[in-house]
């Protein structure tokens, strides 16, 4: 049986309505593409008056039409791994300086329950170089609005199930 039968791909730019979720596909320089290419999509995905975005591997310098794409978002996935195929912590703190969100979720790190193409740092000396704490460490997030009334991002570690 095809497990992806009744499944709605998003794979490219545009803007999605499916269900009662919104999803816009903003396109990207990739992080190790030529400036001016647009090879990678960042997601922004609304479901239920939270605002979320998957940036990917991107290339940290977003435009004024990105950021503006994006609009306010509350929770920010971003890659932190680096070794030259996606973000580090300074590229990652370059987006979260100018998404700004209230929440961030590290993506793409040292895991040694993972493999990786590229080597990726350890968590605790991305979070050092971001100059972040973990608020939490948790296997599930659920996002209440008092959450997303703090002047400074709030970094929450989500674990592998």
């Amino acid at each position: 049986e095809d497990k992806l039968e009744g499944s709605f791909i998003v794979a490219q730019p545009g803007e999605y309505e499916i269900s009662d979720v919104s999803i816009v596909g903003v396109p990207a320089q990739a992080h190790v593409d030529e400036l001016g290419s647009q090879n990678a999509t960042m997601y922004k995905i609304v479901a239920d008056d939270i605002r979320l975005a998957v940036v990917g591997h991107i290339d940290p310098k977003l435009s004024e039409a990105q950021l503006e794409a994006l609009g306010t978002i509350d929770v920010l996935v971003v890659p932190v791994g680096g070794g030259g195929f996606t973000l580090d912590a300074v590229g990652a703190g370059q987006v979260i300086k100018a998404i700004e969100p209230k929440i961030v979720i590290p993506a793409y790190y040292d895991d040694s329950k993972l493999k990786f193409p590229v080597p990726a740092v350890k968590l605790q000396d991305a979070l050092k170089e971001l100059a972040m704490e973990p608020k939490e460490t948790t296997s599930k997030l659920k996002v209440k609005p008092t959450d997303l009334m703090s002047d400074q991002p709030q970094l929450y570690v989500l674990e592998r199930q």
